[in-house]
């Protein structure tokens, strides 16, 4: 966890990471997964799985946060977390706290 109690984070640019570090992807016996998606296709990603999307050509891509019985306590416990405030997107100032 990071200092300020975030889990997520973004030390580069996928461009910088694409450039200086996708070369050593394999280090440890842990290579990344790559797939190509057709159209009509989908991928899903677990949670708190690190992952990146580059799109090939003119795309339209929609992203979900699913949340099920299964991964509940898990939001729960995020939005719950002192910096979840200024963590969760898309929602107006003054209704983060009430999530």
């Amino acid at each position: 966890q990071s200092s300020d109690g975030a889990n997520v984070s973004c030390p580069v640019s996928l461009m910088e990471w694409m450039l200086s570090f996708y070369d050593l992807r394999d280090c440890e016996g842990m290579a990344p997964r790559e797939c190509v998606l057709k159209r009509g296709e989908l991928l899903f990603v677990p949670r708190s799985w690190w992952h990146c999307a580059i799109n090939l050509e003119e795309t339209l891509a929609i992203t979900q946060n699913y949340v099920s019985r299964a991964n509940l306590r898990y939001v729960l416990n995020f939005l719950n977390s002192p910096h979840a405030d200024v963590l969760v997107s898309g929602v107006p100032d003054d209704a983060c706290a009430t999530l």
